[in-house]
């Protein structure tokens, strides 16, 4: 929207005609609460390039603006939970754009420097801003943590990647979070796989919410998000990409070698190497899930850059965000919230048909590839060279678990009946052979690797029991670690609901 489109709009009624761009938002002046103004705006989204008066709140207060003289910028802006649409009293025939988008993220910065303990929670929201989430994270020295989906956005390889947060996520980053004052989380939505239990979610970054000094920060696109489920200290609204662009300037470089900073993010280094992810291997060299995808990341980390990586549901799938270390965006496509088994070879077979060029990876369970197994004939009659790897362990392993934990050790349905895989690809005429040792690993491996067309491998695993892992109804960084609880075992009292 250019500045004469901005007088133009008398024409359409005043503030009834801003509503009707607003997508029929009510909008009004400037509420005296946060939580009325955004109540009055946070759906309302208009992007375009105007001339706009920019405002300036005082630090942790959502007072009404003071306008800055001669104040004016140009700027892509959104309206949207620190926005308000305002008439000029004083002068009619003219409509002003009051947005507070700029002040709410000058708010960021200067939480980013009183802020002794901050870290970036980031979801698949900032996929498309890997640039900016870099140069913000070196910028502010800020350790970075992602969500299932956004793993790779930030480079898992970077000094400051603290890897994925959540259930079966890194106990460091868990940690980290607990101990944040400042937690800005980009593109994410605070679901509960990420948080645990709310009453003790992220209690130091409550306290720095009370006394003005950190607290919760949220850049979201959508703005319904914001206080869904933790009320935020300040409120971003608009593309994310576009919203670091505009925070990056205002960032203050020393702060990144202030004492506290440089302490926490030694702190955040020590919790990696104290915390690592590890399992115990099984006994007789057989396979656990975890030492066939570490053996396939270690084959396969030289193709990094063009490979894409599917999964089914289940431990396989938690697994392979652990012991893979993702360093580009959107390269796992997997089901997160809903967690829908056998999404990975259809999800497989999209990618190879969307990117031609990349090499696609399947890490499926058998559970899992039972469910679609019939779209083995969709490879072969679309000659697509899918990389097919079934973590086979005969069982429905985490409902196995959740079974033993939650339901008194009660199984139910959770035995697999399963094909014989090596013969089930190779009657659709797939290359595939079967792995049941460690020994024999790395020539599988690099057969599964160097393969040309599809290929299909069945490894035989040991079951396991996914670790860390936040039990419902606890906190973020009460957490069972690799080692301390066994099934078998006599088992701890486990609280809430299974997980769902």
């Amino acid at each position: 929207m250019q500045l004469e489109e901005v007088a133009q709009l008398k024409g359409l009624g005043g503030f009834k005609g801003l509503q009707q761009l607003c997508r029929g938002v009510d909008v009004g002046q400037p509420a005296a609460t946060p939580r009325l103004w955004l109540r009055l705006c946070h759906a309302a989204t208009i992007v375009g390039t105007v001339r706009i008066r920019t405002y300036e709140l005082k630090p942790h207060s959502f007072a009404q603006p003071r306008p800055r003289p001669q104040g004016c910028h140009r700027a892509r802006v959104a309206l949207g939970g620190c926005g308000v649409l305002d008439l000029d009293s004083a002068e009619q025939s003219a409509l002003h754009l009051a947005v507070l988008l700029h002040a709410c993220v000058e708010h960021v910065a200067r939480l980013l420097r009183t802020a002794k303990k901050p870290i970036l929670y980031v979801g698949q929201g900032a996929n498309d801003a890997v640039d900016e989430l870099r140069a913000l994270a070196e910028k502010a020295n800020v350790p970075v943590t992602t969500t299932l989906h956004a793993m790779g956005v930030f480079s898992e390889l970077h000094p400051l990647s603290m890897h994925m947060l959540g259930m079966h996520g890194a106990a460091y980053a868990n940690y980290a979070i607990q101990a944040s004052d400042l937690i800005i989380a980009v593109g994410s939505r605070f679901d509960d796989r990420t948080t645990g239990v709310l009453g003790k979610y992220a209690p130091l970054a409550k306290k720095a919410h009370e006394e003005g000094t950190g607290g919760f920060v949220h850049f979201d696109i959508e703005p319904s998000q914001f206080g869904r489920v933790i009320n935020p200290s300040v409120a971003v609204a608009g593309e994310c990409k576009g919203a670091l662009q505009q925070l990056l300037p205002m960032v203050d470089p020393a702060t990144a070698s202030s004492p506290e900073r440089t302490d926490w993010v030694a702190h955040c280094a020590d919790l990696r190497k104290k915390y690592p992810f590890s399992y115990t291997p099984a006994p007789d060299g057989k396979l656990k899930t975890q030492s066939v995808i570490e053996a396939l990341y270690q084959g396969l980390k030289v193709h990094s850059e063009r490979m894409v990586v599917s999964t089914g549901v289940g431990n396989h799938q938690m697994m392979s965000c652990q012991f893979i270390r993702w360093t580009e965006p959107r390269s796992i496509i997997t089901s997160g919230s809903l967690g829908t088994m056998g999404f990975g070879l259809p999800a497989a077979i999209g990618a190879q048909v969307a990117c031609p060029d990349k090499m696609v990876v399947l890490i499926d369970g058998d559970s899992s590839f039972n469910m679609t197994l019939n779209d083995l004939g969709t490879i072969v009659e679309n000659k697509l060279p899918i990389k097919i790897a079934i973590m086979n362990d005969f069982r429905q392993q985490m409902v196995v678990v959740w079974q033993e934990l939650f339901f008194d050790g009660r199984k139910v349905a959770t035995k697999n009946t399963n094909p014989d895989y090596v013969q089930l690809a190779q009657s659709f005429g797939i290359d595939s052979f079967r792995c049941t040792t460690t020994e024999d690993l790395p020539n599988a491996v690099q057969r599964f690797i160097d393969a040309e067309g599809p290929v299909l491998v069945d490894f035989r695993v040991v079951p396991d029991i996914c670790l860390p892992m936040v039990a419902p109804g606890k906190g973020l960084d009460e957490m069972f670690l690799p080692g301390s609880i066994t099934l078998g075992d006599e088992k701890p009292k486990m609280e809430g609901e299974a997980p769902s």
